[in-house]
């Protein structure tokens, strides 16, 4: 058994359907269960089978043998189906998005399942489940170099690896906009493809501060990451998007001591989950669009009232809140880039904070 791990958008389950592709043909059965987790929970719920370990273990059995079989009404009654009718067959099964180990255990518990010659792939985006299953065969994939990440986008921009004349400066600024993650790469290239030079820049400004309108496959795939966090690792997550991005891990642990959020547990649950990293001294990292969503999530809780967000980082309704003296105790925390100030534009009274209770 292998598996491919990383954060959302970094392109796992385009590598496992390329891979499945390429050696399909080798396997006397051949599934590809996409985004199992949606799967997984859309039939549950169509067939009233959420409740009970064992009912859900079975029906997950019956979606990979009706899947692998290519019929819809087969039928098992006891949790040894998978083995009894797999291990006789030489397979290629690869489950993508799992984030349960109930998922892995119910369709993929062991190698003897299967017949001889069959490969096992799964992709998630959470380490503990690796360990868990004592799985030891893992690719990590990681972000393309910046050459490599400009040729995904001209793919998808122009149908070449190059930009066209004129667009190679506005092409490597959407780019590194993507944060070089692929899906980035890819739903944004495919938006732009067409428009001409005035179009794209006119669409630069939104792109720099919104996942919405036309890119917002970009947030629907990695919002779906944050909604199946619990609300104190949700609440961590944004505290690290808006305030702790770029922090030593140790000082944010200090700040937040005293949160209720359960620091420690939260920023392991973050990192198994390939929301957040660590470099090597400490420093918490966050993809530069999981960032961006984590704002937007905090804008759209009062999109005309700034004072009544969790977290305040525009220059520009910052300086609204404090002119206008309209914190409350809903702000926790204010993110200031004062390089954006310019000189003597903002005047900070101390009383502006009197309304900010929780900050």
């Amino acid at each position: 058994m292998s598996v491919g791990r990383g954060p959302p958008g970094i392109g796992k389950t385009t590598v496992a359907r390329v891979l499945y592709d390429q050696i399909s043909g080798d396997f006397q059965f051949a599934v590809f269960i996409e985004n199992i987790r949606l799967s997984y929970m859309r039939r549950c719920h169509d067939e009233g089978l959420m409740n009970g370990e064992r009912q859900r273990k079975m029906n997950l059995q019956r979606l990979l043998l009706s899947e692998i079989f290519n019929q819809k009404d087969i039928q098992i009654h006891h949790l040894g189906a998978v083995q009894e009718r797999l291990k006789d067959h030489k397979v290629l099964v690869i489950l993508d998005g799992v984030d349960q180990l109930e998922q892995l255990n119910a369709m993929a518990k062991e190698t003897q399942w299967f017949g001889y010659g069959s490969q096992i792939i799964i992709t998630t985006q959470d380490q503990r489940l690796l360990s868990a299953h004592g799985i030891n065969h893992i690719y990590k994939l990681d972000l393309p170099a910046t050459d490599e990440a400009l040729q995904i986008f001209c793919l998808y921009a122009f149908g070449q690896k190059f930009p066209r004349d004129g667009f190679k400066k506005l092409a490597t600024e959407f780019t590194q906009l993507a944060g070089e993650l692929p899906l980035g790469l890819r739903v944004m290239g495919s938006y732009l493809r067409g428009m001409s030079l005035d179009e794209w820049e006119n669409a630069l400004p939104r792109s720099r501060t919104s996942l919405d309108g036309e890119i917002g496959e970009i947030e629907r795939t990695l919002r779906f990451s944050y909604d199946v966090l619990s609300e104190k690792d949700k609440s961590l997550f944004l505290h690290v998007a808006c305030l702790f991005h770029g922090f030593r891990a140790d000082h944010v642990k200090q700040w937040l001591a005293n949160s209720g959020l359960d620091v420690n547990h939260g920023l392991e649950v973050l990192t198994r989950k390939s929301l957040i990293s660590s470099s090597n001294v400490g420093f918490l990292r966050m993809h530069s669009l999981l960032q961006q969503l984590g704002v937007d999530i905090v804008r759209k809780e009062s999109i005309r009232e700034p004072g009544k967000r969790q977290f305040l980082v525009d220059v520009n309704d910052i300086s609204d809140v404090i002119t206008d003296n309209a914190g409350t105790g809903t702000i926790l925390g204010i993110m200031l880039n004062i390089s954006k100030i310019e000189e003597d534009a903002l005047v900070v009274e101390e009383s502006v904070f009197d309304g900010m209770t929780n900050l």
